[in-house]
C-alpha cells in the first residue's frame, strides 16, 4: 500500500492529537470534588513531652501494608497531618507507622503500625512516643 507525504502527515497528526487527548484524561475517580474527606494527624514527641520535628511518618490502607498510601514529616510542633493539601483523606481504615531512620526510636512500651479510621468530616489523632537511640546505636 502506497501513502503518500500528506496521507501520512494527517495521519501522523491525528495519532499525536488523539494521543494527548487520551492522555490528559484521568481514570481516577476515586476523588472527586464532592467526595467527603476525614483527616488523620499524627503526634510525635519524646519521653520529656517534648514535641520531635523531623520525623517520618506513613499511612497505610488497612489491606495493604507493604505499600504507603501517604506519607508525611512532623513539624516543629511534632505534628504531621496526611494529604493536607488535598484536604484529607478518604474515609477508610488505615495504619500509621513511624520510620525511625533518626536517632530516636520507639519508647519502651510504645507500638508500632497503629490502627486509625477515618472519618468523613472528622480528625482521627494517632500519638506517638519516641525515645533517643543510645549513643552508638545511631
Amino acid at each position: 500500500m502506497y501513502m503518500n507525504r500528506r496521507t501520512i502527515l494527517k495521519r501522523s497528526a491525528f495519532l499525536l492529537l488523539s494521543a494527548a487527548v487520551i492522555g490528559g484524561c484521568s481514570t481516577d475517580v476515586s476523588t472527586g470534588t464532592d467526595e467527603e474527606l476525614g483527616r488523620v494527624v499524627v503526634t510525635i514527641k519524646d519521653n520529656n513531652n517534648a514535641p520531635l520535628q523531623g520525623i517520618l511518618v506513613d499511612l497505610f490502607v488497612t489491606s495493604n501494608t507493604f505499600t504507603p498510601w501517604a506519607a508525611a514529616t512532623t513539624d516543629a510542633t511534632g505534628t504531621a497531618e496526611f494529604s493536607a493539601s488535598a484536604g484529607g483523606v478518604k474515609p477508610q481504615g488505615y495504619v500509621v507507622r513511624v520510620i525511625t531512620l533518626t536517632s530516636y526510636e520507639l519508647a519502651a512500651g510504645e507500638t508500632n503500625n497503629k490502627p486509625v479510621t477515618a472519618v468523613a468530616n472528622q480528625t482521627a489523632t494517632v500519638s506517638f512516643t519516641l525515645s533517643k537511640r543510645p549513643i552508638g546505636q545511631q
